[in-house]
């Protein structure tokens, strides 16, 4: 479907002349992308609406995306996979933010938090076998991931210890685990 869609459009603006022809697979992926990324945001948002966690989605994917994008790691074989993955991923979030939700765990919690981003500092980035990354791009994605990382598990440090921020927290470190588990299943699958 979201392929199908992607085709359409593209023939449509190549029939129209806003495109050259020969940009066809390129704005085919272009547009399958982001009618994906468009389909998932849409699935995860609507998931937190609907457990009355909004603000737990935002924060989750706040944290998750950007380091994801830099880190790679394990990607599914189709979009309808992916989306599937992805909504699975967070509703096991929410079920474990839950089960965490419980103000005596903040050492294990941040335990927990070192742990994922150590793995990911050593594991950062995986490239996929369709999109090799140059050396330079490994590098400056090596230290994207490391910035974002870092930054993540310093906010997770400070704010754990504020009541109010507490169940925000768990987010932000589902979210790093999350990212270390697609890391590892890279390894897993090769």
């Amino acid at each position: 479907m979201i392929k199908s869609y992607a085709n359409k459009i593209t023939s449509f603006l190549i029939c129209n002349e806003a495109i050259d022809s020969e940009e066809y697979g390129i704005y085919t992926y272009g547009f399958e992308v982001l009618f994906a990324s468009i389909i998932n945001l849409t699935i995860i948002i609507g998931t937190g609406i609907i457990f009355d966690k909004f603000l737990h989605t935002l924060v989750f994917l706040g944290c998750y995306c950007p380091i994801r994008q830099f880190a790679g790691g394990y990607h599914a074989d189709n979009h309808k996979r992916c989306i599937l993955n992805f909504f699975c991923i967070f509703l096991l979030t929410i079920v474990m933010a839950d089960c965490l939700d419980f103000i005596g765990f903040r050492s294990l919690i941040i335990f927990i938090a070192i742990l994922n981003s150590i793995s990911i500092y050593i594991l950062a980035p995986i490239e996929h076998r369709n999109n090799p990354l140059s050396d330079a791009e490994k590098t400056k994605f090596k230290k994207i991931t490391r910035i974002l990382t870092t930054l993540l598990l310093m906010t997770i440090i400070i704010s754990i210890h504020f009541g109010t921020l507490y169940e925000y927290t768990l987010y932000g470190v589902l979210a790093l685990f999350w990212i270390n588990v697609m890391l590892i299943l890279t390894l897993i699958k090769k």
